[in-house]
Protein backbone atom coordinates (compact mmCIF):
# COMPACT_ATOMS: atom_id res chain seq x y z
CA UNK A 1 0.00 0.00 0.00
CA UNK A 2 1.52 3.15 -0.90
CA UNK A 3 0.29 5.99 2.13
CA UNK A 4 1.09 9.41 0.87
CA UNK A 5 0.02 13.07 2.75
CA UNK A 6 -2.15 15.34 0.68
CA UNK A 7 -3.76 18.63 1.82
CA UNK A 8 -7.05 20.37 1.01
CA UNK A 9 -7.14 21.28 -2.94
CA UNK A 10 -4.17 18.90 -3.79
CA UNK A 11 -4.34 15.92 -6.10
CA UNK A 12 -3.09 12.29 -6.54
CA UNK A 13 -3.13 11.10 -10.13
CA UNK A 14 -3.43 7.73 -11.83
CA UNK A 15 -2.33 7.92 -15.44
CA UNK A 16 -2.70 4.44 -16.36
CA UNK A 17 -6.15 5.03 -15.83
CA UNK A 18 -6.81 8.38 -16.37
CA UNK A 19 -7.88 8.90 -12.91
CA UNK A 20 -7.54 12.01 -10.91
CA UNK A 21 -8.26 12.26 -6.16
CA UNK A 22 -8.34 15.65 -4.88
CA UNK A 23 -8.94 16.69 -1.41
CA UNK A 24 -11.84 18.34 -1.22
CA UNK A 25 -11.96 19.13 2.42
CA UNK A 26 -11.15 17.78 5.55
CA UNK A 27 -14.61 18.46 8.32
CA UNK A 28 -14.32 18.71 11.89
CA UNK A 29 -13.82 14.87 13.39
CA UNK A 30 -11.30 13.90 10.71
CA UNK A 31 -13.74 12.93 8.04
CA UNK A 32 -11.94 13.44 5.02
CA UNK A 33 -13.93 14.30 1.20
CA UNK A 34 -12.46 13.25 -1.59
CA UNK A 35 -13.12 14.10 -5.28
CA UNK A 36 -12.55 11.38 -8.17
CA UNK A 37 -12.34 12.00 -11.92
CA UNK A 38 -11.92 8.54 -13.83
CA UNK A 39 -13.31 8.28 -17.24
CA UNK A 40 -17.17 6.14 -17.23
CA UNK A 41 -15.17 2.93 -18.26
CA UNK A 42 -13.02 2.77 -14.65
CA UNK A 43 -15.70 1.91 -11.21
CA UNK A 44 -15.21 3.43 -8.68
CA UNK A 45 -16.54 2.01 -5.27
CA UNK A 46 -16.59 2.52 -1.77
CA UNK A 47 -15.27 -1.03 -0.18
CA UNK A 48 -18.39 -1.45 2.12
CA UNK A 49 -20.89 -1.31 -1.05
CA UNK A 50 -18.15 -3.44 -3.08
CA UNK A 51 -19.66 -6.97 -3.79
CA UNK A 52 -17.97 -9.23 -1.56
CA UNK A 53 -17.43 -12.54 -3.75
CA UNK A 54 -14.28 -10.31 -5.65
CA UNK A 55 -12.68 -7.87 -5.23
CA UNK A 56 -14.02 -5.02 -8.02
CA UNK A 57 -11.01 -4.77 -10.82
CA UNK A 58 -10.76 -1.72 -12.64
CA UNK A 59 -10.54 -1.81 -16.77
CA UNK A 60 -7.54 -0.59 -17.70
CA UNK A 61 -8.06 2.66 -20.31
CA UNK A 62 -7.24 1.91 -22.96
CA UNK A 63 -7.44 3.35 -26.90
CA UNK A 64 -9.62 1.39 -29.55
CA UNK A 65 -7.66 -1.42 -31.13
CA UNK A 66 -7.64 0.75 -34.52
CA UNK A 67 -6.43 3.91 -33.27
CA UNK A 68 -3.13 2.06 -31.29
CA UNK A 69 -2.40 0.24 -34.95
CA UNK A 70 -2.78 3.90 -36.59
CA UNK A 71 -0.59 5.55 -33.97
CA UNK A 72 2.01 2.95 -33.90
CA UNK A 73 2.40 3.10 -37.81
CA UNK A 74 2.72 6.29 -38.08
CA UNK A 75 4.89 6.63 -35.07
CA UNK A 76 7.49 4.10 -36.79
CA UNK A 77 7.32 6.07 -40.35
CA UNK A 78 8.14 9.12 -38.31
CA UNK A 79 11.37 7.15 -37.06
CA UNK A 80 11.96 5.96 -40.25
CA UNK A 81 11.68 9.43 -42.06
CA UNK A 82 14.52 10.68 -39.01
CA UNK A 83 16.92 7.80 -39.84
CA UNK A 84 16.44 8.62 -43.61
CA UNK A 85 17.56 12.82 -42.60
CA UNK A 86 20.25 12.26 -40.00
CA UNK A 87 21.75 9.64 -43.00
CA UNK A 88 25.11 10.70 -43.43
CA UNK A 89 28.54 10.50 -42.11
CA UNK A 90 30.76 7.07 -42.03
CA UNK A 91 27.97 4.50 -41.15
CA UNK A 92 25.95 5.97 -44.28
CA UNK A 93 25.42 2.66 -45.77
CA UNK A 94 24.68 0.78 -43.14
CA UNK A 95 21.89 3.52 -42.07
CA UNK A 96 20.06 3.17 -44.60
CA UNK A 97 20.15 -0.45 -45.23
CA UNK A 98 18.68 -0.04 -41.65
CA UNK A 99 16.22 1.84 -43.16
CA UNK A 100 14.90 -0.18 -46.18
CA UNK A 101 14.89 -2.99 -44.02
CA UNK A 102 12.61 -0.80 -41.22
CA UNK A 103 10.15 0.65 -44.20
CA UNK A 104 9.91 -3.66 -45.79
CA UNK A 105 8.90 -4.43 -42.35
CA UNK A 106 6.44 -1.18 -42.11
CA UNK A 107 5.13 -2.52 -45.54
CA UNK A 108 4.52 -6.06 -44.22
CA UNK A 109 2.94 -4.41 -40.97
CA UNK A 110 0.72 -2.16 -43.22
CA UNK A 111 -0.32 -4.93 -45.16
CA UNK A 112 -1.19 -7.50 -42.11
CA UNK A 113 -3.36 -4.70 -40.40
CA UNK A 114 -5.15 -3.62 -43.13
CA UNK A 115 -6.14 -7.27 -43.48
CA UNK A 116 -7.02 -7.81 -39.66
CA UNK A 117 -9.12 -4.77 -39.55
CA UNK A 118 -10.68 -6.03 -42.89
CA UNK A 119 -11.61 -9.01 -41.66
CA UNK A 120 -12.33 -8.01 -38.08
CA UNK A 121 -16.41 -7.03 -38.44
CA UNK A 122 -16.52 -4.36 -40.66
CA UNK A 123 -13.56 -1.83 -39.30
CA UNK A 124 -11.93 -1.47 -41.92
CA UNK A 125 -9.13 1.30 -42.67
CA UNK A 126 -8.69 3.22 -45.35
CA UNK A 127 -5.62 2.32 -47.20
CA UNK A 128 -4.70 6.61 -46.42
CA UNK A 129 -4.88 6.30 -43.28
CA UNK A 130 -2.34 3.23 -43.08
CA UNK A 131 0.17 5.35 -45.38
CA UNK A 132 2.52 7.35 -43.24
CA UNK A 133 1.41 10.89 -42.48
Amino acid sequence: MLVLSRRVNERLLIPCIGAAIEVVSVRPGGAVRLGIEAPPEVVVLRAEVAPRSEPPAAPAARPPLRRLLLDRLNNLSLGLALVRLNAGGENEEELLDTADDLERQLGELRQGIAALLGEGGGERAPAAELRPA
